[in-house]
């Protein structure tokens, strides 16, 4: 992420669009970023994560697996274009069904009110 990006941050807020960061580390710089070209953020800083999300080291995939259940179960997925344009969709459907979300976010390390403030976010972009 360079300076212009982060700068073109607000836009994004205005449009609704959110940063989630997911990493077991707690990075200052994808939380707060100062911009050396912007008086205000030199000072005040600039917020880059709306939401960070800390698995336990090792339990992102767990975290990754219960979001894809949860997007799935929602019905938020788009099978149509996961069938005509991926490889090995359907095994990984009885895959997910197969997965206990609560066992998921225990080996994660993650709340089931950090998924869903996830999945609500991934299950309302146009984008995703």
């Amino acid at each position: 992420m360079n300076s212009a990006s982060i700068r073109s941050r607000g836009c994004r807020g205005a449009s609704g669009g959110e940063v989630i960061v997911i990493n077991p580390l707690r990075e200052i710089g994808l939380e707060k970023f100062r911009v050396p070209s912007d008086p205000r953020s030199l000072v005040f800083g600039t917020t880059i994560a709306d939401h960070y999300i800390q698995p336990h080291c090792g339990g992102d995939l767990a975290f990754l697996l219960a979001l894809m259940r949860t997007v799935r179960d929602r019905g938020a997925h788009d099978a149509a274009f996961l069938n005509d344009h991926t490889t090995g969709w359907e095994a990984l459907d009885a895959q997910l069904q197969s997965l206990d979300v609560t066992e998921l976010l225990r080996r994660s390390g993650v709340s089931a009110a950090e998924l869903n403030i996830v999945a609500d976010a991934y299950c309302a972009s146009k984008a995703t």
